[in-house]
């Protein structure tokens, strides 16, 4: 196993991650199961 650290904040990183699919912001709340294949 390894690892590495981070470098930015995990908010920093959401915020970006949400700017590119701004589908999982609307959903961060869902559980992945209920989730369609597709949005899987």
């Amino acid at each position: 196993m390894g690892s590495y650290a981070r470098k930015g904040s995990v908010a920093k990183e959401l915020g970006e991650v949400y700017e590119l699919f701004p589908r999982l912001a609307e959903r961060k709340s869902q559980s992945g199961g209920t989730m369609s294949g597709g949005e899987q």
